[in-house]
């Protein structure tokens, strides 16, 4: 403890050394431990330690109105397997060579992105906010409003705990969130001009997994509630 509070006076006078030397570069305080052209730090290992532990210590955050605004904006991606183009020169006696037709498998990645930081994962890389999604019929469905749910509460989660010191701003720009309603929700449009017992509400069919299910023809399958 002694060893920490040793460290902690002297970065403090580090500190007000390093601000009186930027505004004035004649400014060179007096040593008491010896010559400027060797570092205190490292002929004492005890008080490099102390300053280093005090320096790199949690700070308490700013106020909120000094607090930096991140704007992160979610991004949508989708690659596929055979989206290239190919052009060489090739020897007139040279046969063609075959490649796949079509645009192969595809992937899309969902993530969010910032000027300040660009993608979002934790400090460490243990947590992200990356959603790596196999979309069509076939696969996993299409990425709904409650995948982008998912992913904007994890990405918030991952804010919370890691950039606290900062405003956070999540821009979404997806067509569905437009136009979106809860399941469930009244539409005017729908509603029978005088009262029927036949009036409901159609839902998207999910099975256990929250995918959506699909008929042969691939439409999406509904349900009345």
């Amino acid at each position: 403890m002694d060893d920490f509070k040793k460290g902690m006076a002297f970065a403090h006078r580090l500190h007000k050394w390093s601000h009186a030397f930027l505004a004035n570069y004649e400014d060179i305080p007096i040593n008491p431990y010896g010559k400027w052209n060797e570092s205190i730090l490292d002929r004492d290992a005890t008080l490099a330690y102390g300053s280093l532990k005090w320096l790199y210590q949690a700070q308490p955050p700013p106020p909120p109105h000094r607090q930096t605004t991140v704007v992160w904006f979610h991004d949508e991606s989708t690659f596929y397997a055979n989206d290239q183009k190919v052009k060489q020169w090739v020897h007139v006696n040279e046969t063609a060579k075959p490649y796949a037709k079509g645009e192969g498998p595809s992937q899309m990645v969902a993530n969010m992105v910032s000027a300040d930081y660009g993608w979002l994962p934790s400090p460490g890389g243990s947590e992200t906010a990356q959603v790596l999604f196999k979309a069509g019929k076939n696969c996993k469905g299409y990425f709904t409003n409650e995948d982008i749910l998912s992913q904007a509460n994890n990405a918030m989660d991952i804010l919370v705990k890691h950039f606290l010191n900062e405003n956070h701003i999540l821009v979404f720009d997806n067509a569905m969130t437009h136009a979106k309603w809860a399941d469930g929700a009244l539409s005017a449009s729908k509603m029978t001009k005088n009262i029927s017992d036949k009036f409901s509400v159609e839902v998207n069919v999910h099975d256990k997994a929250r995918q959506l299910v699909y008929f042969p023809d691939g439409k999406i399958m509904k349900e009345k509630i």
